[in-house]
């Protein structure tokens, strides 16, 4: 294994547990989400807003593992895919968060007492989702690694009529 993909997988093992510190995060607001309910206008759309991150997170830790455990072998095109989805997908579900903003936080509620558990829930996610913006140079770091190992293939064309002449018929 070269230097450059164990750094990567150190890089990777950073990320799969900040993953895992998010979805224990999300464990412990959903939580406190429960017993704040009665001052919610609507707890299962916060808790659904919670549940639907924790699995991104999930997925995103299985995701980490798995790319980390295979660099030991050669990298390949698809581990740097992998991490650009991750990436891709953040970065669409982002504007989930600024949706529950609108929806459950930027307007006057019943209970004031739950706008800071709102904002914390909103802000720990968007905040995690922006950082996987850092993904993208890393998949470019493997897509290096991948072309260093196995150097693109010669592009065939197809043969000119003075070429396919020559090859049937030689000189």
């Amino acid at each position: 294994m070269s230097e450059a993909a164990y750094e990567i997988q150190v890089q990777l093992e950073r990320w799969r547990d900040d993953a895992q510190a998010g979805v224990d995060g999300l464990t412990s607001l959903r939580q406190r989400t429960e017993e704040s309910s009665r001052h919610l206008e609507s707890p299962p759309g916060v808790l659904q807003f919670i549940d639907f991150f924790a699995m991104f997170f999930v997925d995103a830790v299985a995701v980490f593992e798995r790319v980390r455990a295979e660099l030991d072998q050669p990298p390949q095109a698809v581990h740097a895919e992998a991490l650009r989805q991750v990436a891709s997908n953040a970065g669409l579900e982002q504007r989930r968060c600024l949706q529950f903003r609108d929806k459950w936080i930027n307007r006057p509620l019943p209970y004031e007492d739950v706008r800071p558990l709102l904002t914390e829930i909103v802000n720990a996610t968007a905040n995690r989702l922006a950082t996987y913006r850092d993904l993208t140079p890393i998949a470019d770091e493997l897509d290096v690694l991948v072309r260093l190992i196995r150097p693109a293939p010669e592009e065939k064309r197809p043969l000119d009529r003075r070429q396919l002449f020559t090859k049937w018929f030689g000189k």
